[in-house]
């Protein structure tokens, strides 16, 4: 950005669009501290605005113009840049007006790349420019970063409010704009981890498959909403109990055999000392004991009531869960 002439000026207020938000970096819109300190100091840094047919647009300083109008001043002092200043000026004055004062949260630093992108179509020189701002100079992250700003506002609230991830947020933002949304609301609801997030997204969306239905549909079950709706439930026994729904839904087969394998190790009251592991989705018969003890007298106990374990039918029962699962 070439050095450029800025007029400090004194204007209207009424002469500030206030409604074009082109240039609007700051996603905080309380300015209840700003007017106390405005009404203290006045106005320290004035705004930055350019001229546009007979109005101004703001490039910064939308909190303090807003302060100023609360106030009900009606001029400011304010910097105007030159005629001349092209686009791509005007929008590394308003990113770093912001970038360089102060950390960015994540979705001020989308509207940043999106606005710079813009202007850029060399990668090279978009990267450098970035880089001098203060914004990721990585192609893929700043990709990223960008694509937020164009997700459905709820997402983006998520991302700020630090309950739904980056990574996750594209991820939804990939979907139609109504399931990312309806997604978005279920996982802030129940306060889920982002790989538990990841689990819901892919049973929800393989059942809608198997069963050739919708994803909502699939969202709003009747027995999902059950389960939301279920006072008497804490939100964490909530998205158990909503796992374990999708869960018995996407692999009907290998939620009977959890269950049956469960009732039978119970019935065999196999005691302190002995741990049966299970083959992983019951895709095989290997089952593994383990032992633990602390002597030789405890061992030949443990290996005792192995050999009896392994003579009752109820045992036998758990290599029908492989071959015959719902049936053992």
């Amino acid at each position: 950005m070439h050095n450029m002439e800025i007029e400090k000026k004194k204007i209207s207020l009424s002469s500030i669009n206030q409604m074009d938000d082109t240039f609007k970096i700051t996603t905080q819109t309380d300015v209840r501290e700003l007017v106390g300190s405005i009404k203290e100091l006045g106005v320290i840094n004035p705004p930055l605005v350019k001229k546009q047919a007979e109005m101004f647009i703001i490039i910064s300083g939308f909190r303090r113009i807003a302060a100023c109008s609360h106030l009900g001043s009606s001029d400011i002092v304010v910097r105007i840049v030159a005629p001349k200043a092209t686009e791509l000026d005007n929008v590394k004055l308003a990113i770093s007006e912001n970038s360089l004062q102060r950390p960015l949260n994540l979705m001020e630093q989308s509207k940043c790349c999106s606005m710079l992108a813009a202007c850029y179509n060399n990668d090279k020189k978009l990267a450098a420019a970035a880089s001098n701002l203060g914004l990721p100079d990585n192609h893929h992250l700043f990709n990223k970063i960008k694509n937020l700003f164009i997700l459905p506002d709820f997402i983006k609230q998520s991302v700020l409010n630090n309950t739904i991830s980056l990574s996750m947020a594209m991820e939804l933002g990939a979907l139609e704009k109504n399931i990312g949304i309806e997604f978005t609301k279920l996982f802030v609801y129940l306060g889920l981890s982002l790989n538990k997030q990841k689990q819901f997204i892919e049973y929800v969306k393989e059942i809608a498959i198997l069963e050739d239905i919708s994803i909502l549909e699939v969202l709003f079950a009747d027995h999902l909403k059950d389960i939301l709706k279920n006072d008497d439930l804490i939100k964490n026994q909530k998205a158990q109990q909503i796992r374990y729904y999708l869960k018995n839904r996407r692999f009907p087969a290998i939620t009977k055999g959890e269950k049956e394998y469960e009732e039978i190790v119970k019935s065999l009251k196999m005691g302190k000392g002995i741990r049966l592991v299970p083959p992983k989705n019951f895709e095989s018969t290997s089952y593994t004991f383990s032992l633990t003890f602390n002597n030789i007298e405890e061992i030949v106990k443990l290996i005792k009531k192995l050999d009896k374990i392994s003579r009752s039918i109820k045992f036998k029962n758990l290599f029908k869960i492989y071959s015959n699962p719902g049936k053992a």
